[in-house]
């Protein structure tokens, strides 16, 4: 061998053994690893230097990216335009850390020709993503990119002890294929988008739990704000002892997924919200939908509303509940609702935000109606009394002791048996469908009376010389061939069949329960399926604001 020859041998062994262990091999079933379109594991002690105090760096004992006030710009990797970019074909044991210190950037310049992540996590085995901060004061600001933090890694994904801001993002904001944990975090997501399949978080086919004092606000301007594919009995999102907000800006509920838990000191705020069943049959006809709430330390305050400006109390629960959307019903809403913790009791919500219904012995149910569409929650029946009424709806579902309602009238303590004290706009003909048995059945009782109580006193007449009454049945709005018709004061039915009064002082008047019971009896009417229907007729001034049957108490 040459003098010369050798010498270029002992040269090109010598740049050798400058290289990196890693030049032309995986490191860790990593096989690479961009950081702005740059292999970091290709370069001298995995750093990547961008000014004074400014670097990304690997340690290969951990598996951890340390980004120091690094400001990536993302670059031309594999295919696509990334920020940080791992590929592995095998399981990466413990996964990739990244961690953040001081003030971190990623985002992209001009306008890539192709598809671009901020973030990205490609392999066919395993390889969890943790995103963190050692000291806990460490921020990530991604903006500008199609997809914000995306990974189709098993084994799950961590974002803890840190701030990370996806902004101004088109398609998903976060994107993963396995479980995701946000805990002791501040997490603000904002999709731009306008397509339909943009989300803003979106744990695809898996859970999604927020915890230990996390704040996390997620906005999406088409679709929802969170929004899982998943079925099954395991919850799918889960928030404790932390904040979430979502917010939309399309028609979408802010969170659409099968099931979800709110536990400890909790706020929930879906503005746009709460979907936890769909018309697919992969959720509703397999019945996994349903909310938990699962206070800890103070009660959780449930409000409803159909903005965030206009909520009203619906109840406050000290101890678990499940409020369960029955698998038969297949109903949306946009509606918003709130949970959070609260030191007081809660109510019930004005007309026209959301309604309750008795359901049956078991529950009660929750309707919200907007826009045309409905969202129902059944709740089970709360009985602290133990006397078998419900303390929300205030209906008997089982046998306790029931509390009975009583008023005293000249002297006399009469029990209601039935009421009916929505008001009722008298004049225009106004119709309201009573509850036909309840009301039938309370005026067959003995001694019963009928009640009906104006907001103010009136005497309205009319130009035939006839005065106000009231039909308890009409021949046109119910198809029954016989009447019942209600004479009020002043009133005088010897040309016609209305049952009068026995007393009207302007603002009460009062029927005999038999005389009305038989008039019912005598039309039929029982046997025509008919709806019982009271109509207070022409125009007059005030409100209906009482329909009660009162019955003597022995």
């Amino acid at each position: 061998m040459s003098k010369k020859l050798l010498c270029v041998l002992l040269s090109v062994l010598m740049v050798l053994t400058l290289l990196p262990a890693n030049a032309f091999a995986a490191v860790n079933n990593i096989t690479y690893l961009y950081v702005g379109g740059t292999n970091i594991l290709t370069r001298t002690d995995y750093k990547i230097t961008y000014d004074t105090d400014s670097y990304a760096q690997f340690d290969a004992t951990t598996n951890t990216l340390t980004l120091h006030n690094a400001n990536i710009t993302m670059g031309y990797a594999s295919s696509m335009y990334t920020g940080i970019y791992l590929v592995s074909t095998s399981a990466v044991s413990g996964g990739i850390t990244i961690n953040l210190e001081g003030t971190n950037t990623i985002t992209k310049s001009g306008t890539p020709a192709t598809t671009w992540y901020a973030i990205r996590i490609q392999d066919s085995q395993s390889c969890p993503l943790t995103i963190t901060s050692s000291d806990g004061t460490g921020t990530l600001a991604i903006t500008n990119s199609y997809y914000g933090i995306y990974t189709n890694s098993t084994g799950g994904n961590t974002i803890s002890n840190c701030t990370v801001t996806v902004d101004s993002i088109t398609y998903y904001g976060l994107y993963t294929s396995s479980s995701l944990t946000i805990s002791n975090a501040n997490l603000t997501v904002n999709v731009t988008g306008t397509s339909t399949s943009s989300y803003g978080i979106y744990p695809y086919g898996s859970v999604c739990n927020i915890t230990d004092g996390s704040v996390v606000n997620v906005y999406c301007a088409k679709s929802s704000a969170i929004y899982s594919s998943k079925t099954g009995t395991a919850t799918v999102l889960t928030v404790t002892d932390s904040s979430l907000t979502c917010t939309v800006g399309g028609s979408k509920a802010a969170i659409y997924l099968a099931s979800m838990n709110v536990a400890g000191d909790s706020t929930v705020i879906a503005d746009g919200g709460i979907n936890l069943f769909s018309t697919n049959s992969n959720y509703s006809s397999k019945g996994y939908s349903y909310l938990t709430v699962s206070p800890t330390n103070d009660p959780l305050e449930i409000l409803v509303g159909a903005s965030s400006s206009g909520t009203s109390t619906y109840g406050t629960y000290s101890s678990e509940t499940t409020l369960t959307a029955p698998s038969a019903l297949e109903y949306s809403t946009y509606a918003y609702l709130q949970i959070s913790p609260s030191q007081s009791g809660g109510g019930s919500g004005s007309d026209g935000v959301f309604g309750l219904i008795y359901v049956n012995e078991d529950y009660h149910g929750l309707v919200i109606t907007r826009n045309g569409r409905r969202f129902l929650i059944s709740i089970p029946h709360d009985d602290a009394n133990g006397d078998g009424i419900c303390d929300t709806c205030h209906e008997q579902f089982s046998d306790g002791e029931e509390t009975v309602e009583t008023v005293t009238m000249d002297d006399v303590t009469y029990e209601v048996a039935y009421s009916y004290d929505k008001s009722i706009s008298a004049g225009n003909w106004t119709q309201v469908e009573l509850d036909d048995l309840g009301l039938i059945e309370a005026l067959a009782e003995d001694g019963a009376i009928l009640v009906i109580t104006r907001d103010s006193a009136t005497s309205t007449s009319f130009a035939n010389g006839d005065y106000e009454k009231f039909l308890l049945i009409d021949s046109w709005w119910s198809n029954n061939n016989q009447t019942i018709s209600l004479g009020t004061a002043g009133h005088t039915s010897a040309d016609e069949d209305v049952i009068d009064c026995l007393s009207d002082d302007g603002t009460v008047a009062i029927y005999d329960g038999a005389t009305i019971y038989a008039a019912w009896e005598a039309g039929n009417y029982a046997a025509g399926g008919d709806k019982l229907v009271f109509i207070s007729n022409t125009s007059a001034s005030y409100k209906i604001v009482s329909i009660q049957v009162l019955v003597p108490v022995d």
